[in-house]
């Protein structure tokens, strides 16, 4: 999991690069727009298919993985299948970023690299702390794509993860609309101020996803799948907890080896689990 966001970083461009550079190369992108179909239509049936091919894929993994995995034991259910729900909520969010890459290009190799520049935001800055002060640092961490995975990782749903992907989905998506839209009004008279339009509307959603993501936070839902629950916090705890005066507020510093005997693998899963 620690890897994951790196390596989907190569994968999710491959995948995407061609979604739209690759009508406009072979020149049938006139041909798709003379359907009977809305532009809507015609970015969501390509958003859908890049999903299909990312999904299938995982399946694979997931299987292949969990047969492995009974071999060798008991897997915990809820905590794999959380982890897998996680890597497709990811998915989503790379391949709709990468979608938008593709629309701005008709040559496979810079949508390639466009899909990674793009997309490579939203993975570095769980190292903002490597560039930047602590305060600041959190602040951007908690935009990262794997900061929205940890959730995911210790075996829970959250409204505000889930929220997080989601809202990434639905910018990139409508901008990759303007994109396809834009022939529409780039030749009139009143074009740049029709793009002038379009980029306002497209910060007001960004802004309004990051509200949504913000307010689920606030007042967020969380599900524990793992079979031990070891995630959530017992009722006296909770109550210990609401106890605790704000003037008199209660830190905690761990310090915690990156590697530790076999033994307390567990013990130190539980261990961050529960602090965090």
């Amino acid at each position: 999991n620690r890897y994951l966001p790196y390596i989907l970083l190569v994968f999710f461009p491959a995948i995407s690069m061609s979604v739209w550079a690759d009508e406009g190369r072979q020149g049938t992108d006139v041909l798709l727009l003379t359907i009977p179909a809305s532009d809507w239509e015609v970015v969501f049936g390509k958003y859908l298919a890049t999903v299909g091919i990312f999904t299938v894929a995982l399946m694979f993994s997931c299987i292949c993985n969990l047969i492995i995995l009974l071999r060798w034991g008991t897997p915990d259910g809820g905590l794999f299948f959380t982890n897998y729900l996680g890597y497709w909520f990811m998915g989503l969010a790379m391949l709709a970023v990468g979608m938008v890459a593709s629309f701005l290009t008709s040559n496979l190799t810079v949508a390639f690299i466009l899909g990674l520049l793009l997309n490579a935001p939203l993975v570095v800055a769980d190292q903002a702390g490597t560039v930047m002060g602590p305060a600041w640092a959190e602040r951007v961490r908690s935009w990262s794509l794997a900061e929205q995975f940890s959730d995911f990782g210790r075996g829970v749903v959250s409204l505000s993860s889930v929220g997080y992907f989601i809202g990434i989905v639905a910018v990139c998506l409508y901008l990759a609309m303007v994109l396809i839209g834009r022939r529409h009004w780039t030749g009139r008279r009143d074009g740049p101020r029709m793009g002038v339009h379009y980029v306002l509307r497209t910060v007001g959603l960004g802004l309004a996803a990051a509200g949504a993501v913000l307010a689920c936070r606030a007042m967020d839902v969380r599900g524990d799948l793992s079979e031990e629950r070891i995630s959530s916090l017992a009722p006296d705890t909770r109550r210990l907890l609401s106890g605790i005066e704000p003037a008199r507020p209660i830190e905690i510093k761990a310090f915690v080896s990156p590697t530790v005997p076999e033994d307390y693998t567990q013990v130190r899963l539980n261990l961050l689990n529960m602090l965090r």
